[in-house]
Parts: C-alpha cells; structure tokens; sequence
C-alpha cells in the first residue's frame, strides 16, 4: 500500500463509521429485546383461543363471494344507468337533427323571401 492511498482510505473509514453510527441509535438493544417472548418463555404468544377472535379461510371466502355478489350489481346498476344515458343521448341527438333540418328549411325559406323583397325594393327604370 502506497502512502498516497492511506488519506483515502481513511476518508472512506470515516463514512463508513459515520454511516453505523448513524444507524446504531435505532437498533434494539438486549433489554428492548426482554419485552418479546421466547422459547423459554412463551408469554405473549398468541394461543388458539386468540387466534379464534380471526378470520378463517372460510370466512374470507365467503366475504370475498359476498364482495364479489355486490359489486356485480353495482356493475349491473352502472351499465343499466349508462344505458338510459344512451338512450337519453340518442334521443336529444335525433331531435337536433330535426332541428337542424327544419333550421334549414327555414333558412332557404328566408332566403327566398329575402330575394323576393329585394327585387320588390329595388326602384323601376323608366325610359
């Protein structure tokens, strides 16, 4: 090892000891440890009779079938609304095309009766 490596090497240590002693605070210590059952002592385990106050698979399975039950009529409820939104669409979609046709209709019209006037408006020559 060269002497030029050794303040970079150092500099490295340092980090790395600034890095565990940044993490060493929130490490558990022996007596943290003590609260927790062992082996030894199995106090704080969970018995069966705890355990019965859980759901069993069986009770999750029915839960997921009711869930699944009603969310097939929320779907059923959303597609029947979208449907009379459809409907309700098609609808309004007909009628302003009837609009629009007899809009039309009424323009030609005016337009008709605009020339009419014109020609009516304008002054005679006479010779």
């Amino acid at each position: 090892m060269a002497l030029a490596e050794i303040p970079s090497l150092l500099r490295s240590l340092d980090r790395r000891v600034l890095r565990i002693e940044q993490i060493l605070p929130t490490l558990a210590t022996k007596d943290d440890l003590k609260a927790f059952p062992t082996r030894e002592d199995p106090k704080g385990f969970a018995t069966k009779d705890d355990l019965e106050a859980f759901a069993t698979k069986d009770d999750v399975r029915e839960e997921g079938e009711r869930s699944r039950r009603y969310m097939l009529v929320l779907h059923e409820d959303l597609v029947g609304r979208l449907n009379q939104h459809l409907d309700a669409y098609a609808h309004h979609d007909e009628r302003l095309a009837t609009h629009e046709h007899r809009l039309d209709a009424h323009e030609t019209r005016l337009g008709t009766l605009d020339l009419r006037v014109r020609a009516l408006a304008k002054p005679k020559r006479s010779i």
